[in-house]
């Protein structure tokens, strides 16, 4: 029964595959900004696919209902350009609601997992971290902010300082100040998280004493992590 749900779910356009998860887990999964954008790129992918990359009238009235605007002079017929900044986008465009999808009804269908989801989703934006994609894990890092039930104060303030990196690497100073003013960092905070908040703040001299004070056996990070996380980037 199960792989005849998944292999029907399957077969539905993105469209009726959210439509259906929204019923059967009782909760709204396309009330996020760039839905649309992912409806189009799917659109966009079944043209190169199934008709050669020509434009059909499928494509413009399925994005027309979704409220996308499509350029006037792109019609039926016309042969879809998709250069290396488009599939560049839609591709991280799809990783982002994969992995926001699969945190989302991971943590309605199964609450005794959340600190296992939390975990994952702080790694997920790590490895973003690692590998210098800034937006993707801006938008991730956004995503968790706004979760309510992550379980542990630990994976929320983890989640902000991740959060804070990539916006800061974007040039967003006072975002990334934004998001960290959500916290109380004072001496009752452990001296890790007290050390990442004074880089995030370029208070080098605060942040120096609290970097000894760490020394290379933390409880959140190690040596190894002054060498791997971006945090230290510009420390």
């Amino acid at each position: 029964m199960l792989e005849e749900e998944i292999d029907s779910l399957r077969r539905k356009s993105y469209i009726e595959q959210f439509k259906r998860l929204e019923n059967r887990f009782g909760i709204q999964l396309r009330k996020f900004g760039r839905w649309k954008h992912f409806v189009e790129s799917g659109q966009r992918r079944n043209l190169v696919a199934h008709c050669n990359s020509v434009v059909t009238e499928q494509y413009l009235s399925q994005c027309k209902a979704e409220g996308i605007n499509i350029p006037d002079d792109v019609q039926v017929g016309d042969i879809t350009k998709i250069g290396p900044a488009y599939l560049f986008a839609a591709t991280f465009l799809v990783f982002e609601v994969g992995v926001k999808l699969a945190q989302t009804l991971w943590r309605k269908a199964l609450p005794d997992e959340l600190a296992t989801a939390d975990r994952h989703l702080n790694n997920t934006i790590f490895d973003l971290l690692w590998d210098e994609e800034w937006i993707a894990a801006e938008r991730l890092g956004e995503y968790a902010r706004q979760l309510p039930n992550m379980q542990r104060d630990a994976d929320r303030r983890i989640a902000a300082i991740n959060h804070a990196i990539a916006l800061r690497q974007l040039n967003k100073n006072e975002d990334a100040l934004s998001v960290l003013a959500d916290f109380d960092w004072g001496e009752t905070v452990s001296a890790e998280f007290r050390l990442a908040e004074r880089i995030l703040a370029e208070d080098y001299e605060s942040a120096e004493r609290l970097f000894r004070m760490v020394g290379g056996d933390g409880e959140f990070f190690d040596e190894h992590a002054y060498h791997s996380w971006p945090l230290f980037i510009d420390f």
